[in-house]
């Protein structure tokens, strides 16, 4: 049997956009609902975590996400395009077999299941600008296409702690670093601003390491969810030694490379 491809979760999840643990009555009343086969490789995913941000996308969409099968938003419960309330004033043929799984209002990302109910393709709906087209045949090829985009990450083999870290790194760059805390991202992380050259250079470092979940203690359903998800997990599993992770995108490789150096951080291109 050939394996599935495996969807790469961002790391930590946002608790609240993950769904309960997934049941296989869940997943027959779904497909009861919905009037559809869901793909194997889909139903793999949520068996794994039932919904949540991705780590990856998709190049030429801004999908960052995989509706779950559940009771909270968001979900793939919510139906086909067809029940949209419609504030954009149009749907494309055949809504009713379109099943969103990602979107945000303006566009959706669904389970296209006009021609093959048994083997859905990905389809991208653009609702305010009245157009569609064909993403990929299947989900697998869906799950094929994601992509780590165009950014600069920098990964840190270090036993220095974060501070300490952030702090080297800035004053090789001539700059501060600045606590932001963990409410944003649910892990800390240092926001490094400096200028070179005439222009402003930011960076923001953080750890590999961090909490498997989060949910910031001001949301209505923090007390339920907040254990949910125990446990910690590298959000670069691949890199297990790097313990400080350094973003930009403002700054190029060999300059972010260069001031690890002089900061006495030891350091490698992710």
């Amino acid at each position: 049997m050939t394996a599935l491809p495996r969807i790469q979760w961002r790391v930590p999840a946002y608790l609240p956009y993950v769904q309960p643990a997934l049941t296989d009555a869940a997943i027959e009343d779904a497909e009861r609902q919905l009037r559809f086969r869901l793909p194997d490789a889909y139903v793999a995913a949520l068996r794994e975590q039932n919904g949540g941000y991705l780590r990856y996308g998709t190049p030429g969409i801004s999908n960052e996400m995989l509706w779950g099968i559940g009771p909270r938003w968001p979900s793939i419960m919510k139906g086909s395009l067809a029940v949209d309330e419609g504030g954009w004033g149009w749907l494309p043929d055949g809504a009713a077999a379109l099943i969103p799984f990602d979107g945000d209002g303006h566009w959706y990302l669904c389970f296209d299941a006009r021609d093959r109910p048994e083997a859905p393709a990905v389809t991208y709906v653009d609702v305010e600008c009245r157009y569609t087209r064909l993403v990929a045949a299947t989900f697998i090829e869906y799950v094929a296409s994601m992509d780590p985009g165009d950014r600069t990450v920098i990964g840190v083999a270090t036993t220095l702690d974060l501070a300490e870290a952030a702090r080297r790194l800035a004053t090789a760059l001539r700059a501060k670093a600045v606590d932001q805390g963990d409410d944003a991202h649910g892990y800390p992380t240092y926001f490094v601003r400096a200028k070179k050259k005439g222009r402003e250079v930011l960076s923001w470092v953080s750890p590999n390491q961090v909490a498997r979940g989060f949910v910031r203690p001001s949301h209505r359903e923090y007390v339920a969810l907040v254990g949910s998800l125990p446990g910690t997990a590298l959000r670069w599993p691949e890199h297990p030694d790097c313990t400080v992770i350094v973003q930009t995108t403002c700054l190029d490789v060999g300059e972010l490379l260069d001031a690890c150096e002089r900061a006495g951080l030891p350091a490698r291109l992710l």
